[in-house]
């Protein structure tokens, strides 16, 4: 269940109120090197536990410039970027989640649709899944739009788990669909032969009738 809690200057990360990533760090809260270190290393971890994200080159540089610090032995400015890196990497991974699955303005008017949208239509309008496929994965895209709508009351395992299971969703939708359009054109099929069988026996019926009947004209004509 989301939680509805107002954060302000806080966030949390899989149930942690993480209190210094705020513009101003709480006296009682002050941040330590391995505070930082252990909420960067949970961070990494859900960014690559996330189907189709990649750490940026401004996390990797984040990492870079406090794994020289430490090595230099400036733990003050090792605190300092780590901070810095984890508000960025939150800030990309949000966005990268919210964006998604919500349509955002690029230039003027134009709108860039989100992914999952427009997956969506593409499996709705172009190549017509069933209703009740649409009608599940409609569903999974909604319950991801409302956790990504509410950003500083979820949890970003949330998140994750319901931008993760929008993957698998669209996975199996596919595969389900797949199926049923194979065993559709293989009933067809065997309709069609039905058909034809159905067809050349009339046909050939009709032909041996007649050559009975020439048969019999023949031997009417001795007479």
């Amino acid at each position: 269940m989301m939680n509805n809690r107002i954060h302000t200057g806080h966030d949390v990360l899989f149930g942690t109120v993480t209190r210094f990533l705020g513009d101003t760090p709480m006296a009682n809260n002050t941040p330590t090197l391995d505070s930082v270190k252990t909420q960067i290393v949970d961070l990494v971890k859900v960014m690559k536990s996330v189907q189709g994200f990649r750490v940026s080159e401004v996390i990797a540089e984040g990492l870079q410039s406090m794994a020289r610090a430490i090595d230099s032995g400036e733990d003050g400015y090792a605190i300092k970027v780590g901070i810095e890196t984890l508000k960025a990497g939150r800030n990309i991974l949000g966005s990268f989640l919210r964006h998604s699955v919500v349509d955002r303005k690029i230039e003027g008017d134009q709108i860039r649709e989100a992914k999952f949208n427009r997956e969506l239509g593409i499996r709705r309008e172009e190549e017509g899944y069933d209703p009740d496929i649409m009608e599940h994965l409609e569903s999974c895209r909604t319950e991801l739009e409302k956790a990504v709508m509410v950003e500083t009351s979820g949890t970003f395992a949330q998140r994750v788990a319901l931008y993760n299971a929008m993957c698998k969703a669209l996975w199996e939708a596919d595969v389900a669909q797949e199926k049923r359009d194979k065993v559709r054109q293989e009933v067809a099929r065997q309709k069609r032969l039905t058909r034809e069988t159905i067809q050349g026996g009339t046909e050939r019926r009709g032909q041996i009738l007649a050559a009975r009947r020439r048969e019999a004209d023949q031997i009417l004509a001795l007479i």
